[in-house]
């Protein structure tokens, strides 16, 4: 999280909670969580190809609009 926090401009308390607070609103466990190590559930793997696809349609919208 440290390192995610770091090369967003962000604190690691505020990525975590930004986390947390998407699946609050998703209503799913997106990540497993141990001490010192986080890893996605499969529910976060499908969530995570889901948003690259989404980001991707995203580009190609703007570059085909430009």
């Amino acid at each position: 999280m440290a390192k995610t926090a770091e090369k967003l401009g962000l604190t690691q308390p505020s990525v975590t909670r930004s986390l947390k607070k998407l699946e609050d609103e998703l209503g799913v466990q997106l990540f497993h969580r141990e001490p010192n190590k986080i890893t996605l559930t499969e529910t976060g793997k499908y969530a995570v190809r889901q948003a690259k696809k989404l980001l991707d349609s995203n580009l190609d919208f703007s570059k085909d609009v430009k």
